[in-house]
């Protein structure tokens, strides 16, 4: 996903700042994983295996850090500052300039904005769930009636 370039409603700007922070959290994460698993850093960004050997790698990196968060287990500070680097960039799936791709790519970022950033979704979603309140709140009201009834019948 890439922000939109020009964003016009107020839910495509909501979908640039929330994939803006995302995007920090995530570059974040990655740089500390680095830093605490050389081998994940020792390779420039990319790591000499297939591809699902990269994601085995890297699972039991975060495994490892999760575990050592759940034990206690401090995590050093004295280690030696990484390099900063400028990694250039480098268009991972040339494919995704392909027309199609790319149209579909745009049909669905448009999608996951109306789903989750726009306020007409919102308000949708709003009075579904007030009507799911509404008929909640009938059914206990049927069944307290019902419990007075009996309570009425017994005595």
């Amino acid at each position: 996903m890439v922000p939109v370039s020009n964003p016009t409603t107020a839910a495509e700007q909501q979908y640039n700042r929330a994939h803006a922070q995302t995007r920090v959290i995530v570059e974040q994460t990655v740089g500390m994983l680095k830093s605490h698993f050389r081998c994940l850093h020792s390779s420039s960004g990319c790591l000499q295996y297939t591809p699902i050997m990269c994601v085995k790698i890297t699972n039991a990196c975060l495994l490892l850090h999760n575990r050592c968060m759940k034990c206690g287990v401090p995590i050093p500070d004295d280690l030696p500052p990484l390099p900063n680097e400028e990694l250039p960039h480098v268009d991972a799936n040339p494919a995704f300039h392909w027309r199609g791709q790319r149209i579909q790519g745009i049909v669905t970022r448009q999608e996951l904005i109306q789903n989750f950033f726009s306020n007409e979704q919102r308000d949708d979603d709003d009075e579904e769930e007030q009507e799911e309140a509404n008929v909640k709140s009938k059914r206990r009201r049927r069944r307290r009636r019902k419990r007075s009834l009996m309570n009425i019948l017994i005595v």
